[in-house]
């Protein structure tokens, strides 16, 4: 008697079946961490709030000094840690003091104007500054957006006072960066250059926004595992500050058609996903003030 024959569309749609339940697994034990995080911040979230330094608002800027639609900043070649990058300075003014967690070699850091014109301020109000690395070179509206590739966090930091002053009257700065810190392996280090990082932006006076980092396709097993434990880190501590924080994980993970075919970059069309959770967030605290 002949053996059955097997059906490659059940041994197919078997495989499928396996691979959605590890998703499944893993999207589990996400958000039991995320759980986890949530329950160990509560307690302190009320003290933290209490303990939150209240800072005075930005200086205003001199009216002649720039115009709304041509953002200038401040890159000090000498001030800047570390090593590696390029440096443009848009006009002279006081540079940002040394961060005291990188005194050694002088690192130089490019500012990339955003592809997309920023609206022009008779059709919308300035809702939000930008500061990021290249994954926000496409977002521009309603916005003023400060791209810098291959930024560190220090390097954000660094640069961020400088840029703030020429926008007292934007309320709300959006921060994304971190990826490329991923492939210094230095996970205590990079949880200490963000507590940095939002110290500064919060001394500023502007309300911050942290925004999460993306699970790149192109990241292996050790960096995705890195990822994930800033995207932890940073949702606990923003909610221990009470920091507004978009979560991007769940929407970029396991979806490799988002990114460009380097695993790292976004499509440009695709950007607008990013794009929709930083409106949406802005969109949301707006609300909440009102």
């Amino acid at each position: 008697m002949a053996a059955p024959t097997r059906c490659p569309w059940c041994d197919a749609l078997t495989k499928k079946i396996l691979d959605l339940e590890k998703v499944i697994s893993t999207l589990r034990q996400i958000k039991n961490d995320e759980e986890l995080l949530d329950t160990l911040f509560a307690a302190s979230q009320l003290e933290a709030t209490q303990l939150r330094p209240r800072c005075p608002p930005a200086e205003p800027m001199d009216e002649t000094s720039r115009k709304p639609s041509e953002p200038a900043m401040t890159i000090a070649e000498e001030d800047l840690p570390r090593g590696g990058l390029t440096s443009t300075a848009a006009s002279p003014r006081e540079r940002p003091p040394r961060s005291p967690l990188h005194p050694s070699t002088p690192r130089k850091i490019t500012w990339e104007r955003p592809r997309r014109r920023v609206s022009p301020p008779h059709q919308a109000p300035l809702e939000a500054v930008i500061l990021g690395t290249s994954m926000v070179r496409h977002l521009a509206k309603h916005t003023e957006n400060y791209c810098f590739p291959s930024a560190c966090v220090s390097d954000i930091a660094a640069v961020a006072p400088g840029i703030l002053r020429n926008y007292p009257t934007s309320e709300t700065v959006v921060v994304h960066c971190g990826s490329n810190d991923i492939a210094r392996e230095q996970s205590e280090q990079l949880e200490v250059d963000f507590k940095n990082l939002i110290n500064i932006l919060l001394e500023t006076g502007h309300q911050t926004v942290i925004s999460g980092p993306l699970p790149s396709p192109s990241f292996g097993e050790i960096a995705f595992s890195r990822i994930q434990q800033l995207h932890i880190f940073l949702k606990g501590y923003c909610n221990m500050l009470s920091i507004p924080f978009i979560d991007n994980f769940g929407s970029f993970w396991k979806r490799k058609y988002l990114f460009a075919r380097d695993g790292r970059h976004l499509n440009r069309g695709d950007a607008e996903l990013l794009d929709y959770n930083i409106g949406m967030t802005l969109e949301s605290q707006r609300a909440m003030s009102h």
